[in-house]
């Protein structure tokens, strides 16, 4: 029985400066026609999402399209594939989401090994192994720096933003611009008969009607920070 193709579509990230040389990557796993990728948010819930392959962007438009790899063929089904990710979810949850010990080439990896017996290409997480190799690190940088846990809002250097609107909806910008609306998403089931739960899907009429909200709450938020900082 001839299995099925999975591939790695790797995106380069649109930054500046030293980073836009750095050879940062996002990448994300295609097999029965989706992409699953994994990515952070503030809550205990699977931050594993599937978006149509190549197009991430529609994600995070900071994810630039690069190449895609063929990582070989999988024998399982489409059933068993997303009972995988599902199983999956509990190790990759949106919570646990660590830049440099647990993102999304972590679980790019990590799938392909179950799927397809061999993981990703090393040079895809290279900034973080090496950030990760470098002796009492994280002694100078507090590992919450690189999670969501407890995150309502932050500002960083005025250009990056997390807000929280409500429990259910939570957002993120840079430098104004809104970037991904993470948890506006819907679940989806495979079968009415088969209780299964397949990964989280964007869905943007949700992400429309809050992204107004969001805009106002980050200019006040700017606002307030310029304001406080006058007052120092």
């Amino acid at each position: 029985m001839i299995g099925e193709q999975v591939i790695l579509n790797v995106y380069r990230l649109d930054l500046q400066g030293i980073w836009k040389r750095a050879g940062i990557y996002h990448t994300g796993v295609e097999v029965y026609g989706k992409e699953f990728m994994f990515g952070g948010h503030p809550e205990n819930k699977t931050g594993i999402t599937s978006v149509k392959p190549k197009q991430a962007y529609e994600y995070n438009n900071k994810f630039i399209f690069k190449k895609c790899i063929n990582m070989g063929t999988t024998k399982y089904d489409k059933i068993t594939i997303y009972r995988i990710i599902e199983q999956l979810g509990k190790q990759f949850s949106g919570m646990n989401y660590h830049l440099l010990k647990k993102n999304c080439n972590n679980f790019s990896d990590e799938f392909c090994k179950k799927i397809v017996g061999k993981g990703i290409p090393k040079k895809y997480n290279r900034i973080a192994r090496f950030f990760n190799s470098i002796p009492l690190f994280y002694n100078f940088f507090s590992e919450e720096r690189f999670t969501f846990r407890d995150m309502d809002i932050s500002i960083e250097n005025n250009n990056t933003f997390s807000v929280q609107i409500n429990a259910n909806v939570t957002c993120f910008a840079i430098k104004n611009q809104l970037i991904c609306d993470q948890d506006c998403m819907e679940k989806l089931v495979h079968k009415k008969n088969d209780k299964l739960e397949v990964p989280l899907k964007c869905k943007k009429s949700k992400f429309q009607k809050n992204k107004r909200k969001l805009l106002l709450k980050l200019q006040s938020n700017v606002l307030r920070s310029k304001i406080f900082k006058k007052k120092l």
